[in-house]
């Protein structure tokens, strides 16, 4: 998948991929800055964003063996992500 950057807004560099799709962060990468509102492009080629407190805390828990709140692949993760695309 080729990425380009998209945009830098507020200091924050967006990417995008061949959709045109803009998000932050490929997850899991940087995974521990997550905060609320941050959109991240999925294993599943789709874009999500961390939905507000008090669910944010959920978008940085993730680890090979601990994955419910993987944004659209967990079992869990439509508590802590709001599909965008």
């Amino acid at each position: 998948m080729d990425l380009t950057l998209r945009s830098i807004m507020g200091g924050v560099a967006m990417l995008a991929d061949e959709s045109g799709a803009d998000y932050d962060h490929r997850f899991p990468d940087s995974l521990g800055s997550y905060r609320a509102g941050t959109v991240v492009l999925a294993r599943d080629d789709r874009v999500y964003r961390c939905k507000p407190f008090p669910f944010s805390g959920w978008c940085n828990t993730w680890s090979r063996g601990t994955n419910q709140y993987e944004p659209g692949m967990g079992s869990h993760w439509q508590e802590a992500w709001t599909r965008v695309d």
